[in-house]
């Protein structure tokens, strides 16, 4: 991670607050940080940004797992993030965060 990343993030949100309601093309900033990002995360968490939890695309629980980033399933899970969701779809029948890691050979 670049050094500056969680100093730019601080900011742009400064500078305007509401951009952490914001919704990227990707889901929330938390979801698109959960993907490999710590720090960024952290600094979300602590700004107290929504975990949404929704939908499985919207889960940062759901993309941390996915991208086998460790560190940020236990910063979700430290900070409460729901685990016995159970979602359905395409792809899943009624597989929560720990079927899903399972699946995905995350143990």
């Amino acid at each position: 991670m670049k050094s500056g990343q969680v100093d730019t993030l601080r900011d742009l949100l400064e500078k305007e607050p509401e951009m952490l309601t914001w919704m990227t093309p990707f889901g929330t900033w938390l979801h698109v940080a959960a993907y490999g990002n710590l720090n960024i995360a952290e600094y979300l968490i602590n700004q107290n940004v929504e975990i949404d939890t929704s939908e499985p695309d919207r889960n940062p629980l759901f993309a941390a797992i996915y991208g086998g980033h460790f560190e940020i399933v236990k910063l979700l899970i430290e900070n409460n993030i729901d685990i016995s969701i159970l979602f359905s779809g395409d792809n899943m029948k009624d597989t929560d965060a720990y079927a899903f890691a399972i699946e995905r050979g995350q143990t």
